[in-house]
């Protein structure tokens, strides 16, 4: 509505003016094509600028955003945004909110996002997005969520998130990351959800993200992680989702994972060196909807009162201990 008229810009859709200045630009999901202007660099009081799920929108984000010394809020996600993050990003002082998310994205994710100091909210995933995460994002100390789930990410993960303590989700998943989980991330006292599914990380799992008090999904499958399952995992009393899949975890089920009473969904499938018979204790998980423990070498007692524990889950996958008999 009245765009390129001679109309008022205060009546444009889209268009927030103060004292005859634009501060918003907020036109998300409006079929917009073709590129997004470098001119748009020059409305020096701008706090918002909104351009996400338009789909069309093609080509570089202009590094003269950069300039855009106000702004608080840039969403450009669910475009065809494609090249490089500029670093001149890492300028936006007063930024509170990064969603690039849903492109085409390419290169390195620039450390100067980690000057970012007031940034609450870091979303990249879904987009071709590689080399190693910058540890400067460790600097991030008010950012609440971090999303990089789906790109080509190499190399370790910084021990630096670990400083991020007002992190309530980290998303990692389906990456090329390697190395062991930094024992620095059972800092994160108000993580709710660690997703570090999809990767190639090794080593074990550490026994700090016992620490993680207020987590309620852990979903690490999809690794090379070895070694047993950490009973500090059974101090996690929020914990909904617990996905151990597809990995080299080795010996028997800490019977302390029966200390998870909210737990609903327990993956343990395909770690072929978990080994024993299932602790009594789980038949205390009574909120427990899913129960995958199949390729492995576990096998569940065959006493009645574990048997119907069993059967009264929704969705089971797995074997029962061959009678003595």
């Amino acid at each position: 509505t009245n765009w390129l008229t001679d109309a008022d810009l205060s009546t444009w859709h889209g268009v927030t003016v103060s004292d005859g200045r634009v501060t918003r630009v907020q036109l998300d999901r409006n079929n917009l094509s073709g590129t997004i202007p470098a001119a748009l660099g020059g409305l020096s009081i701008l706090q918002k600028l909104q351009l996400s799920g338009n789909n069309a929108l093609s080509g570089p984000i202009p590094p003269a955003l950069g300039d855009l010394s106000n702004l608080e809020i840039l969403w450009l996600g669910g475009n065809e945004l494609s090249g490089s993050i500029p670093s001149e990003l890492g300028d936006l002082s007063n930024l509170r909110s990064l969603a690039l998310l849903d492109n085409a994205l390419s290169g390195s994710i620039p450390s100067e996002l980690g000057n970012l100091s007031n940034l609450r909210s870091l979303a990249l995933s879904r987009n071709a997005l590689s080399g190693s995460i910058p540890a400067a994002l460790g600097n991030l100390s008010n950012l609440t969520g971090l999303g990089l789930i789906d790109n080509a990410l190499s190399g370790p993960i910084p021990s630096e998130l670990g400083n991020l303590s007002n992190l309530r989700s980290l998303s990692l998943s389906r990456n090329a990351l390697s190395g062991s989980i930094p024992a620095a991330l059972g800092n994160l006292s108000n993580l709710t959800s660690l997703g570090l599914y999809g990767n190639d990380l090794s080593g074990s799992i550490p026994s700090e993200l016992g620490n993680l008090s207020n987590l309620r999904i852990l979903s690490l499958g999809r690794n090379a992680l070895s070694g047993p399952i950490p009973p500090a995992l059974g101090n996690l009393s929020s914990l909904t989702d617990l996905w151990l899949s597809v990995n080299a975890l080795s010996g028997p089920i800490p019977p302390a994972l029966g200390n998870l009473s909210n737990l609903t969904d327990l993956r343990l499938d395909d770690n072929v060196h978990l080994t024993g018979t299932l602790p009594q204790d789980l038949t205390r998980l009574t909120n427990l909807k899913y129960f995958h423990f199949h390729n492995t070498g576990l096998c569940a007692p065959l006493d009645d009162a574990f048997q119907a524990w069993l059967q009264g889950i929704g969705d089971t996958h797995g074997s029962s201990c061959a009678s003595s008999g």
